[in-house]
């Protein structure tokens, strides 16, 4: 491995590192920081350990072989100590670059570099470092193929010997998954098979020099190419697969139905990360040279549900990861999934959305035409979890499911779960519910017991909407939540019940969409349906309250805004105020005007101790209660 290092650590620093000096105090130096490995070239070519060392660290040279002579080299022309088996094992050679040691075990080497024999340390420059096995032979040439059985599960190798290099023979062995090496000597040129092994072993293949072992021909963990696919049973029962795919995956599943029937994945759950660095990829046949059946596109993405259906017996599967982010790095979950046999015949089923704008629900009608091959199916809801079990053929509600909240249906076969139907995600949007209007249409609710009930206007003439209640009742506990837009994150701009009559209360928007919304949220004490109040009666018209409106009413209020000073008016006729009530926007009463200060004329409000802001003055008379948006602005 030629190792390389980040620019980010790069720095210069200088230090004289602990000392292990023989007696003439040189040399025998041991550092403390590993950067680095290769293999040596089982050829003899120089093999690059690192184009980054510091001469403050130690390499570690693998695949060692007993007795064979390697030379290692720093650029710098620096100190290099080379132990053995551990970082701080026997010292087995050392000098100026280049050095030359012969290993005495096949452990693993350890070349150390410093600046010289002191020992003396530094970081920050880059030097590159080398190793080379010198051969005192010329290794035989050979080559291998696998061939596979699928029949019974197991693999040969066929290896080819070109020449035997400078020896007469070879000899030739294997091991099986790191066990005892089985060797046949005095072989010459030719083809030789080895095996058979079954699936799953890992092989160790020797071709050994006649004289030499650092001139023997190594290789190791050979294993089935596994084309094969693997066998699915359609008088059997189903496969079920797991798999935590691991840092630079490169892996493919093959399956094939024993009666020629289509087959099916479906996958129960599992995580990929964005396709920009990991693959997953599903084709309708034996390679990926066949039609794309699913293919994971985009970020980080669910495989819950992900369903793949051959057109034929061969399903193929295939997925790539980069160096980081997986399930063996904790960061995905494990894929799970399922293959089986689509000998069954789907259901006929369509979905339609039924919304509740009131309520802001909807529900699923899950419509079976047909059971297919089934005797009844089974529906699952993703957004609850739940499933229904044995369901006839016909219309079933699925809900209420919250507005603005996603789900999926699954229809599948009581008796055969890979047969399924699944619809597109399904979603309805609250704004979807908002009435544009500046008619003058009433509208009516008769609320219920621990009701909340939604209602959402948008002017059509680019002026602010108000909604006036012409009469309706709410319980003690019940109350009237207004928001100055069409969503639940606009501001609150009322929240109470007027008294209980709600009868001549009105609110206008104040914002850019010309939009308002209203609820009416309700105890379990009483309600219109049960009885113990009148329903709610409002119409909405397009232009905000004003002294025109309230002229209706009996009286005028101004100005507005005021600056602390509002002046109620009552007009010729119309009945003395019996209160008058100040309430903030979120229903908070303010101020209340003692009764004996109000008179049948003009009465004089005094709001300079409110902040600036919005307020709800409400006047009561004896036949009507009314209630005016002011502003109090200085």
């Amino acid at each position: 491995m030629n190792a390389t290092r980040p620019f980010s650590r790069l720095f210069l620093a200088a230090s004289t590192a602990l000392l292990f000096a023989n007696a003439q105090g040189q040399g025998n130096c041991t550092n403390f920081s590993q950067f680095g490995g290769a293999v040596a070239d089982p050829g003899g070519l120089v093999t690059t350990i690192s184009t980054c060392s510091y001469e403050s660290e130690y390499s570690v040279i693998s695949s060692v072989i007993a007795a064979a002579t390697y030379q290692f080299t720093l650029s710098s022309g620096g100190y290099i100590t080379v132990h053995q088996d551990t970082f701080d094992g026997p010292i087995i050679g050392q000098g100026y670059s280049p050095v030359t040691v012969t290993a005495v075990t096949a452990g693993d080497l350890f070349p150390h570099w410093t600046v010289d024999d002191l020992c003396t340390t530094a970081s920050g420059v880059c030097q590159v470092t080398t190793v080379q096995l010198f051969l005192n032979c010329l290794p035989p040439q050979a080559t291998y193929t696998v061939t596979e059985d699928c029949l019974t599960n197991q693999f040969s190798i066929n290896v080819n010997v070109a020449t035997t290099g400078d020896g007469a023979t070879i000899a030739l062995g294997f091991s099986i998954n790191g066990g005892t090496l089985v060797s046949q000597p005095g072989l010459g040129v030719g083809t030789y098979a080895l095996g058979p092994f079954t699936y799953g072993d890992l092989v160790q293949v020797v071709v050994g020099h006649e004289f030499d072992m650092a001139c023997n021909l190594t290789w190791n963990n050979i294993a089935s190419p596994s084309n094969c696919p693997v066998i699915i049973d359609c008088a059997g029962p189903q496969l079920n697969e797991t798999y935590c795919y691991p840092n630079n995956m490169n892996e493919d599943w093959h399956y094939q139905s024993s009666g020629g029937q289509p087959l099916a994945i479906l996958f129960s759950s599992g995580t990929i990360e964005s396709d920009f660095y990991d693959d997953l990829t599903i084709y309708d046949g034996p390679d990926a040279s066949y039609p794309i059946l699913w293919q994971h596109i985009g970020g980080t993405e669910d495989l819950s549900n992900v369903l793949a259906v051959s057109s034929g017996p061969d399903i193929y599967m295939a997925a790539t990861s980069d160096g980081s982010v997986s399930c063996s790095s904790g960061s995905m979950l494990e894929w799970i999934w399922t293959v089986g046999c689509l000998d069954c015949e789907p259901t006929t089923t369509t979905f339609n959305i039924i919304p509740d704008c009131i309520h802001r629900t909807y529900q699923v009608a899950v419509d079976v035409d047909s059971l297919g091959s089934a005797t009844a199916v089974n529906i699952y809801d993703r957004f609850s979890g739940d499933t229904l079990y044995n369901m006839p053929a016909g219309v079933t509600l699925i809900g209420p499911i919250p507005m603005d909240s996603a789900t999926k249906i699954t229809v599948f076969n009581n008796d055969n779960s890979l047969c399924r139907k699944i619809s597109t995600e399904l979603i309805w949007t609250s704004d979807t519910c908002v009435v544009d209007t500046c008619g003058s249409a009433n509208y009516s609710y008769c609320y219920t017991n621990s009701d909340t009930a939604w209602f959402a206007y948008r002017s059509t003439q680019g002026v602010p909407v108000t909604v006036r209640f012409l009469s309706g009742n709410l319980g003690p506990n019940d109350k009237v939540l207004f928001y100055n837009g069409i969503t639940v994150y606009s501001a609150v701009i009322f929240l109470g019940n007027n008294g209980g009559n709600m009868a001549n209360f009105a609110l206008n928007s104040t914002n850019v969409d010309n939009a308002i919304t209203f609820r009416v949220m309700s105890d379990g004490t009483g309600s219109c349906q049960g009885g113990q109040y009148e329903p709610l009666v409002w119409d909405v018209q397009c232009g905000a309250v004003g002294i025109d409106e309230l002229a209706d009413h009996g009286f005028h209020m101004y100005p507005n805004p005021t600056e602390g000073l509002l002046y109620v008016q009552m007009t010729q006729g119309a009945a003395s105020p019996l209160s008058v009530v100040v309430f903030d926007l979120a229903g908070r009463q303010v101020m209340n005007v003692p009764t004996n200060n109000l008179i049948a004329g003009t009465n004089t409000i005094d709001l300079g101790a409110l902040q600036n802001g919005q307020y709800l003055v409400q006047v009561t008379t004896a036949d009507q209660v009314v209630a005016q948006r002011v502003q109090v602005m200085r």
